[in-house]
């Protein structure tokens, strides 16, 4: 059975991609998130195969969530599933490791077909999509385009202590600031107190970087 990972802002979409592929017995979905900084505490903690991912949300972006995956997760494979057939999320997308993208008018069963050729390690694009991607090439190649800029790597690790070490591998498991001050017997004020000073030390932007960085620096538990 191959595990999925379902992220879009709109619920009944969502809920609806639940439904739909927890409907064939070779697929499950292990979780789902509303936006990119979920999705990818999520895909640290869960490492599904597979993670569908609409291109625009609040907060993080599909494109640059996807990049976070790759490196929180790398054997999950991401699948854009969106309305938006614009050439810079797409060129975005492929340059970010995307190995589908497909729009939201395909119908249930190509989708499932989809998800499943991605997963036997197959790429598959949208077959609307042929002209896009050549004129996105074209246009990124002559410097007329600039796609979704992908973040860069964490700097290097700095000395952290037990509770900071503490705090990354809570926030990588995707722990709400309640969950990390009953685990640590804080406030929960105290927590969001070391919190911005573990990003600000680390020059970190946010959540989803902190759960990157402690993948990336082997802090998680066994």
């Amino acid at each position: 059975m191959s595990r999925l990972l379902v992220v879009d802002d709109h619920s009944v979409v969502r809920h609806g991609l639940v439904a739909l592929l927890s409907s064939h017995p070779d697929l499950e979905v292990v979780g789902q998130a509303c936006d990119g900084d979920t999705a990818v505490r999520l895909a640290a903690a869960l490492a599904p195969d597979v993670a569908v991912l609409d291109v625009r949300m609040p907060g993080m972006g599909g494109v640059e969530a996807c990049q976070m995956i790759q490196q929180v997760s790398p054997g999950t494979k991401v699948v854009f599933l969106t309305s938006f057939p614009d050439e810079e999320a797409l060129v975005g997308a492929m340059l970010a490791g995307a190995k589908g993208y497909v729009l939201k008018s395909l119908d249930d069963a190509h989708l499932v077909e989809v998800i499943r050729a991605v997963i036997r390690g197959e790429s598959v694009l949208d077959p609307s999509l042929g002209a896009s991607v050549a004129e996105g090439m074209r246009r990124l190649a002559s410097g007329q385009m600039r796609p979704i800029p992908i973040p860069a790597a964490p700097p290097p690790a700095h000395r952290l202590n037990d509770v900071e070490t503490a705090l990354l591998r809570l926030i990588a498991e995707g722990r709400t600031n309640r969950e990390i001050a009953d685990a640590l017997h804080f406030t929960e004020k105290t927590v969001r107190n070391y919190v911005s000073a573990l990003l600000a030390k680390l020059s970190l932007r946010n959540r989803a970087e902190a759960a990157a960085y402690a993948v990336s620096h082997n802090l998680l538990e066994p």
